[in-house]
């Protein structure tokens, strides 16, 4: 089956055979307006809301703003929240590693040195900045890299940071279609100057979906996954999936998948998706909040730190 796929870089859109079991088209998380999953219908206005929860429950979420030095002018963008302590951020691997636009190659792998993490108040105005030590990720074993069933990384900031309090995890054993919100930037769209709130539903990530490519990203153990009816656009991939019945956070976004000619949710055929929450995450997460990082998966820079 001839695909054609967005990288997550959002500059290398070209055709490529895939083993891919039902006909979707793959747009993960791509930095383009071009690959937003905006699922729920109805006028862009309607489908976002900015409210005192944000400014509350949500405070901890944060941009996440990268310059490469191979092109310093742009910033590479994604959403990140801090999680186990005040100076612990998690969010999607594939804002540090990338393919080459021209082969499909390893690019180069961005530092978190080159990152900053942007806090926002109750009226969208900046409050905080705050550079990274180190960061940890699951990609940094080469045997994972580009498979979103692996696509988190978690971040040491340089200080601890003001929030009204840290969100609460949870290891879901099941999914039963439960009410959902993800808080997430939107770079593509509206204001990009704070997070934004859309609601939907999750499920479990459909089985027979298995994306398996040599040279491009891929999927390869559903299980961790979640799928969702959310909306998402450029910018929103690290976000956090929350579960107001729970009242915790399960899950982070990572990208969308979508068959060729579907704009509408569908919760086999077109859907938002995302890692969720497992032991290995958060024992990620207390090595980084405790400053105890497994070499193993530090995330090294190529070329210039």
């Amino acid at each position: 089956m001839l695909l054609r796929k967005c990288s997550k870089s959002g500059i290398d859109c070209r055709p490529l055979r895939s083993t891919l079991l039902s006909s979707l088209i793959a747009a993960i998380a791509c930095y383009e307006p071009s690959a937003a999953m905006l699922l729920a219908g109805g006028p862009q206005s309607h489908r976002f809301n900015w409210s005192n929860e944000l400014a509350t429950r949500f405070d901890t979420v944060g941009q996440i703003q990268c310059h490469d030095p191979a092109n310093p002018s742009v910033a590479k963008t994604a959403t990140g929240w801090i999680v186990g302590s005040a100076d612990t951020v998690v969010t999607a691997a594939h804002l540090f590693f990338q393919r080459s636009r021209a082969d499909g190659r390893d690019a180069d792998t961005l530092s978190p040195s080159r990152c900053t993490f942007r806090l926002y108040d109750g009226q969208g105005a900046l409050r905080d900045v705050i550079g990274f030590r180190y960061g940890l990720s699951e990609w940094a074993d080469a045997r994972y890299r580009y498979d979103s069933s692996h696509d988190v990384a978690v971040l040491k900031l340089y200080r601890r940071v003001a929030v009204r309090s840290l969100p609460a995890v949870k290891i879901l054993g099941g999914l039963s279609m439960p009410m959902v919100k993800l808080a997430a930037f939107h770079t593509g769209s509206l204001r990009r100057e704070h997070p934004w709130l859309t609601s939907g539903r999750t499920q479990p990530f459909p089985a027979s979906v298995m994306v398996d490519h040599v040279d491009d990203m891929r999927i390869s153990d559903t299980r961790r996954m979640l799928a969702a009816s959310v909306d998402s656009t450029s910018g929103s991939s690290g976000g956090m999936y929350f579960d107001p019945a729970q009242n915790a956070a399960i899950g982070i976004h990572v990208g969308s998948l979508c068959a060729e000619g579907r704009t509408h949710h569908d919760p086999t055929s077109c859907f938002n998706y995302g890692l969720r929450f497992d032991a290995k995450i958060l024992k990620m997460i207390d090595s980084v909040a405790t400053d105890n990082p497994p070499m193993a998966q530090v995330i090294i820079p190529d070329g210039n730190p």
